[in-house]
Order: C-alpha cells, then structure tokens, then sequence
C-alpha cells in the first residue's frame, strides 16, 4: 500500500510533463507496436526487435483499457507495488521480516525505480522479474515439488523474453538448482512427488548406491519440467518470430546491433548516434554493404562485433572494464532518456532521484551497503542472489551500461543492503562506535570512487533539448501542428544551432504552405548536418515551391547521388519524379 500511494503520488505529479500522454523513441515503439496489436490484430517484425512481452503486455491494457496511456501507467505503478512486496518475501525468507520492510522500504523509495515504472518501457517488468525470479528459486528449493518447478521455468521464460539479460542467470540458477537436488538425493534416496526426502537408515554401500540413482534420476526428472516450463514459453515466441522475421530465436532482434554499439573502436560515438536520422543510416549500414536484410543483417553486426574482439582484443577488454566502472557508477546513465531532467516536473523525484558532482542518490548509498550486507552475511545468504548479482551485471556490460538497464536490479541488491544498513545502525545502537566508523569510512570510500568517473560520453549531451524536439515530431505526425511548434522551438530556445529542431519546422512549415519559412529552417538543419541526403530532398521540394528552380534542381540532384548510395530506394525514386516534373510545376507534398 505504501509502494502503491508513492507511485500514485508522482503519476500525479508528473501529469504535466511533455512526455506524460506522448511518448518518444523507445516508449513511442512500444506504444505504435502495442496499438497495433490491440486494435488492427497486427503483428509484424517489429515486436521482436526487442524483447516482445512488454509491448504483449502493453497491448492487452490498451486493448482492456481503450488505449488509455494512464491506463497502462496505472498497471505499472500496480506491478512496481507488487515489487516491493517480493523483495518483502525474499528478505524474510533470507534473514527475518525486519530485515525485508527495510529491503522493501528501500525498493518503495528508490527513484529510478519510480521513475521507469512509469515510462513506457520494460525496465518495471525487469524490476519484476528479478525479484520473482529469486523469490521462486528459493521457493523451488525449499518446496522441491514438480508445480514450483514448472512455474520457476515458465517464469523464467517470461523473463528472457523481457530482457534476455536474465538468461545467464537463469542458466546458472537452473544448475544450482539440479545439483542440489543430486546432493539430497545422494543423502536421502530421492525425492518424493510432493518434494518431501525419503530416509532410509541402511548406510551399506549398496544404498548409497541406490542413494546416487535416485539422486540423478530426480535431478533428470526435476530438469526436464523446469526445461518444460521454460520451452512453454519460448517456443510460441519463437515460432511467431520466424513467422515473422524468418529467423527462428526467443531472443530480441536487436542483439547484434546492440553488441556492434557497445563493442566497437569508437563506442563514444555510437552509444550517441540520436534518435532519427542517424539511427537510420546505422541500422542501413548493411543494406550498403551488400545485405539483403533479416539473418544477414544481424550477421553483418556481428561479423563486426567479432571482427574487432579478434582484432583488438585489448582494446576490448579495455571497453569491458570501462563499462564495468560504468555500471558501478553512483550516477543514472542516460540511453535516449536522461531521468534527471524530469525532476523539475516532480518534488518527489526530485527527493529520491539527484546528483551533486559526481555523486549520485541513491545508487551511490544502495551499493555501499550492498557490498557492506554481501560480506557480513555471506554465509547466510544463498548463492542465487550472488549469482544474480554477478551475472546479471555481466550480462547488461558484455552489450553497453544505462540507467534503464541497471535499474532492474535494486530490487535485489536491496535485501543485502538492508542487512547491511540494520548492521551498521545495530553497531552505533549498541556503542559499538570502531566498527560504525569502520563501515561509515568503507560506505564513503565507496561512494566517493564510484562518484568519480565521468562525465561519460552520454552525460554530457543535452537530453531537455532532444525530449522536446522528439515530441514536437510526435505531435506534427500528429496533425497537432500548433503545439508541435511550440516545443520545437522550445528546443531550439535550449539548443539554438539544434538541426532536428529546424528540420522538423521546415516540415510542418511546407505543411502550414509556408514554404519561405520552410526554406529558412531546412537551410539551419542543413547547415548542421550538410551530408543529409534527406534534409537536402527537403529543401529542394521547398525550393521548388518558392519557384527557385535552379537551387532545387542542385539539391535534388546530390540528394539523389546521396540516396543511391544509402540504398534508400524510396526515397530516390520520389526524389526523381521531382527531378522529371517541369520546371516551375509545384512540388508534390513531401512523405
């Protein structure tokens, strides 16, 4: 209940902000792929780009709630809720209930976590998983019956294809899971169907024998529902996937791509390629060298991946431990969304999401007494949760670190911290003033190195600029010209050399049949970005508006050579009817 009030309290809050009912880049995604589903019954390649439960999900509230977005913010802020209530669970089963409100206090009160439940994306249901994912190992463990293990897999399944990050995981805790098993069996004679042990008092070694037998006949039968689980999920997923794309695989599309942007000579500038046109030119990088698209462009990517694994393997390496600080960093990454700017719109996130310098609230604080809680009880805690808390890092700095990535796993790291911070509070309670001191210097030595990195390359680019250019965009696609207007030059007040911003005016200006105005904006936008095939095609369709026909004829001919040359067939075709019309006829309206 208390999870619930916070998260309703900034919904409410955060009512006002340009994004709240207009999501951009990624949200947008999910938000077209999920209408799509819900109201056209269509299902296209796109759904697997990424993980396909969420935009799932996200389609069966639209469909439930008529595509309300508060709607579905309203489902998030309830699973976020639900969160806490896991993370609950897992610290009473680990230590006692005490220890699970604080772990659960701590998941209530963390603002990223707030923050990306209620954004049109994955990372709430990633935070879910996790801790359901260790809720039910333990669970399984303990009950050891063939239902808790058909669910863990089914569960396991839903996670992987949220984000495929869990799946090392997932793996590891599986064996984890079988190998104790084989030891029980070894101890007891096997498993009974209700998960209880059968003891014999014989210790001959003809039992032990016997002992063993049961012991991997159970570890086989135990595997193969787990297994059961898991293919109950990934197999449909994977059957619409190759209906689809033509590749048979439960794993997002993205993958390669993302490997390529995170594992490459200059990642600085691919982790910055914007949203637009230059996410296009990336993603038709193998249509340029000779790809036929689907497998071959995911080949393409990873060829390029492996390419520079083999050919620079220290700089590799390099990149790995880079992303490592990274992602031990007290500060909240930006990908496309920069939580910090959307404090000014909430005094609630403002309070429980901040940075000062370098430090940043509350990862700088929830890690310290992670570590501090993983070393104390070390002995008291289960393997799984070490296990998750190695390999799911692992996993999101083997493809690139940011916030919405990382976030998943407080709701982890919480149970530890919990004990760690009830350890140091219990140590000044009872007068135990060395030790308090001790773990006060360890907390600030660790907040301070991991505050002191930085600025990474994706901190220091303008994201307030960009959100309110990108929902200027969304609102002229739109017909909402008016207010597009208002926020693109609000973007243009931030950043006044912002060639999207002009771009994206002189478009609605050719719109409006303002083509002198439209001019001047593509001419900015051009001036910014000189090699846009695309902005140049622009300008040229609103020179010939303007009757200048010669300036038109010049950037619609390099326009042109710029089109052939990325494969934009389309476009290159649309570019020539221009070229073909006489001279002084009006342009067509511009696609």
């Amino acid at each position: 209940i208390a999870a619930l009030a916070i998260r309703l309290v900034y919904l409410g809050e955060m009512s006002d902000s340009p994004t709240f009912r207009v999501p951009v880049v990624d949200a947008e995604n999910y938000d077209t792929i999920a209408r799509a589903i819900a109201f056209g019954g269509e299902i296209n390649e796109k759904l697997f780009w990424q993980g396909p439960l969420y935009p799932l999900f996200l389609a069966m509230v639209y469909k439930i709630g008529g595509g309300s977005i508060i709607a579905a913010k309203v489902a998030q802020i309830v699973l976020g809720a639900l969160t806490c209530v896991l993370v609950l669970f897992i610290g009473a089963r680990i230590f006692d209930r005490k220890a699970g409100v604080i772990a659960a206090a701590i998941t209530a009160l963390c603002g990223p976590l707030i923050f990306f439940e209620q954004e049109l994306l994955a990372t709430g249901w990633a935070a879910f998983w996790s801790a359901a994912l260790i809720f039910l190992i333990l669970e399984t463990d303990r009950r050891r019956s063939i239902g808790s293990y058909l669910t863990l897999g089914i569960c396991a399944g839903l996670g992987t294809i949220t984000r495929a990050t869990f799946l090392p995981f997932i793996i590891a805790a599986a064996i984890w899971l079988l190998v104790r098993i084989n030891r029980r069996g070894r101890k007891t004679g096997g498993i009974t169907a209700r998960g209880g042990d059968h003891t014999h008092g014989s210790s001959s070694t003809a039992t032990r024998g016997g002992d063993r037998k049961h012991g991997w006949a159970a570890v086989a039968a135990r595997g193969g529902i787990l297994a059961l689980g898991f293919l109950v999920v990934a197999i449909p997923i994977a059957i619409l996937c190759h209906t689809e794309t033509g590749q048979f695989s439960f794993l997002p599309q993205s993958g390669p791509i993302n490997l390529y942007i995170g594992n490459n000579p200059d990642t600085d500038k691919t982790l910055m390629i914007r949203p637009g046109a230059e996410w296009r030119d990336l993603t038709r990088l193998p249509t340029v060298h000779g790809s036929t698209g689907g497998a071959s462009d995911r080949a393409f990517f990873m060829n390029r991946f492996w390419g520079y694994v083999k050919s620079s393997p220290g700089g590799y390496i390099a990149g790995l431990l880079g992303k490592t600080v990274q992602f031990l960093g007290s500060r909240e990454l930006p990908r496309n969304v920069d939580i910090y700017i959307y404090r000014r719109y909430s005094r609630l996130l403002s309070a429980l999401a901040w940075k000062a310098r370098g430090f940043g609230f509350p990862f700088g604080l929830i890690l310290p007494f992670t570590l501090i809680g993983l070393y104390t009880y070390r002995r008291r805690i289960p393997l799984p949760l070490f296990l998750y808390a190695v390999l799911y890092p692992a996993a999101i700095i083997f493809v690139f670190v940011s916030a919405r990535y990382r976030t998943p796993i407080v709701p982890v790291l919480a149970v530890p911290a919990a004990m760690g911070l009830r350890h140091f509070a219990d140590s000044i309670r009872k007068g135990r003033l060395r030790p308090a001191a001790v773990m006060a210097g360890v907390v600030a030595a660790i907040a301070f190195f991991t505050s002191l990195p930085g600025p990474f390359a994706t901190e220091r680019y303008d994201y307030r600029a960009e959100m309110h250019c990108s929902v200027g965009f969304e609102l002229s696609k739109r017909g909402d010209l008016d207010k597009a207007i208002l926020h693109l030059n609000e973007a243009l007040r931030l950043r006044r050399d912002y060639g999207n911003a002009h771009k994206f005016l002189g478009l609605i200006r050719n719109r409006q049949r303002r083509p002198d105005e439209a001019v001047e904006h593509l001419e900015r936008a051009l001036a910014q970005n000189p090699d846009s095939y695309l902005i140049r095609y622009y300008l040229g369709a609103s020179l010939l508006n303007l009757g200048r026909t010669r300036e038109a004829i010049d950037h619609l001919e390099r326009a042109l050579a710029g089109a052939e040359t990325a494969r934009e067939e389309e476009i290159a075709e649309q570019i020539r009817v221009l070229l073909r019309a006489k001279r002084g006829e009006k342009a067509p309206e511009m696609r």
